[in-house]
């Protein structure tokens, strides 16, 4: 049943394909180019302003993305995705739009549209950086805040044109007070409880309440103005090189993390610095490796004084080739999912958790440490939601055939912890952060690292 499912979704892809070429062909054909979209809003029983869209959808995928117009019609793609690679892609030149699009396009196949989003995203930024700095400069240009009145009685206030890290940290401290004010007991989604914290600030009240944490995730190369890559802004996702540039001299008390993961992703090592006190001199005692090429940096209201050398054993710190630095998340707990083991040593002796009793129930510190920068989101399939809002809910294991008891442990979103332990559903650590999820009906999806 599930099968014939995904079958019928690619043969409306492919329709949704032919219908793209068919629109397109329709709008090149009318003589007077600016009434194109009257002809296939009569058509197709579209208004003006959807037919408008349509059209330059058409053009963009048949004229710009040929690659990725063959990839729906094929049915590898589904429309939504189409529409993600050319809005995305619409704001680079045409040279930069298909070089991206032909790096993305081999991954983006099981991708949502909110991970193929965020994938466009970090390369379009590195592809163009002049050109996405000042589309940024225009939009905060025309920043403005919207009070719109719902169908159902309630209201939506928006801000649009935002700074990014302002924006990432207004987000976090909204989620951090929201954080302290539930009580034990208190069955009140989060979500809900962040909304009326939100009012409650533009109210005037929380005036003394702590900051939220803010975590950012760039390459070492990046911060030291040699390349121009994106890097990670906590919840917000991919922001430009001199964005990522500016948070971090913005926050020079803040705690850098740093972790070695190879080409795919993988976690191969990790450590934290030691936070010096404002106005101690500079040392290079805890320093992460000068080679070593992702960092973290973890800022709330003053630095934290952590001891070094939280690296698996206290190793050292030497990148395998294609060895990058990744971030750290601080905040957050880990959850224990049935079947599996816990992750052990490749014959290099780099990928290595920190060791653990297979029988508890909780990771200790230095494996949560570690599940924390190895699982950057939730471990489900399609899930984007960051390991900073992940969430800590523990069950007991199920016992293996041979009734010995054994754990993995990743970090899981709520729905997706319920699902594994109340829906049916079923996970398997295969090897070190590489999962296989079993649905109730049967189907078999497969979850490993995010690349850099």
């Amino acid at each position: 049943m599930v099968e014939r499912l995904a079958e019928q979704v690619r043969a409306v892809a492919r329709a949704q394909g032919e219908l793209v070429r068919l629109i397109h062909e329709v709008a090149t054909a009318t003589p007077v180019p600016e009434f194109a979209a009257f002809e296939v809003a009569a058509a197709t029983a579209l208004s003006r302003f959807s037919a408008e869209n349509e059209v330059r959808l058409a053009a963009e995928l048949c004229v710009r993305l040929p690659e990725v117009l063959a990839a729906l019609c094929a049915g590898d793609l589904g429309l939504r995705h189409a529409h993600v690679f050319a809005d995305v892609l619409s704001s680079l030149d045409l040279s930069a739009a298909r070089l991206v699009a032909a790096e993305v396009l081999p991954r983006a196949g099981g991708k949502t549209s909110g991970q193929l989003r965020d994938m466009l995203r970090r390369r379009a930024l590195a592809a163009d950086p002049a050109f996405t700095t000042a589309r940024r400069k225009q939009a905060e240009a025309a920043r403005c805040v919207q009070l719109h009145a719902a169908d159902d009685g309630t209201a939506m206030l928006s801000a649009f044109g935002l700074d990014a890290t302002r924006a990432a940290a207004a987000f976090s401290r909204v989620g951090a007070i929201a954080r302290v004010r539930r009580v034990p007991g208190d069955t009140t989604p989060l979500e809900q409880v962040r909304a009326d914290v939100f009012l409650e600030l533009l109210e005037g009240k929380h005036a003394g309440a702590a900051s939220g944490i803010a975590n950012l995730d760039v390459s070492l190369e990046t911060l030291a103005g040699l390349d121009e890559n994106p890097g990670r802004l906590g919840a917000y996702g991919p922001v430009a090189a001199d964005i990522a540039r500016q948070w971090a001299q913005a926050h020079p008390g803040g705690q850098w993390r740093f972790a070695i993961r190879d080409a795919n992703g993988t976690l191969l090592q990790q450590g934290l610095t030691r936070a010096r006190p404002t106005g101690s001199p500079s040392t290079r005692t805890n320093s992460p490796p000068r080679h070593a090429s992702r960092l973290t940096r973890r800022s709330n209201r003053g630095p934290a004084h952590t001891p070094a050398g939280t690296s698996p054993a206290n190793q050292s710190m030497t990148s395998p080739p294609g060895g990058r630095m990744s971030s750290a998340n601080t905040s957050g707990t880990l959850s224990a999912a049935a079947s599996g083991s816990v992750e052990s040593a490749n014959a290099d002796g780099l990928m290595r958790a920190p060791s653990q009793n297979a029988g508890d129930r909780l990771a200790n510190a230095a494996l949560t440490r570690w599940i924390r920068l190895r699982d950057r989101t939730c471990r489900a399939p399609g899930c984007r939601w960051p390991r900073s809002l992940a969430r800590s809910i523990t069950r007991s294991a199920t016992a293996t055939a041979d009734r010995r008891i054994t754990r993995i442990y990743a970090r899981f979103c709520d729905y997706h912890h319920r699902a594994k332990d109340e829906g049916g559903w079923t996970v398997v650590q295969t090897r070190p952060g590489h999962f296989t999820w079993t649905s109730p009906l049967g189907r078999i999806y497969i979850v490993g690292p995010e690349p850099p």
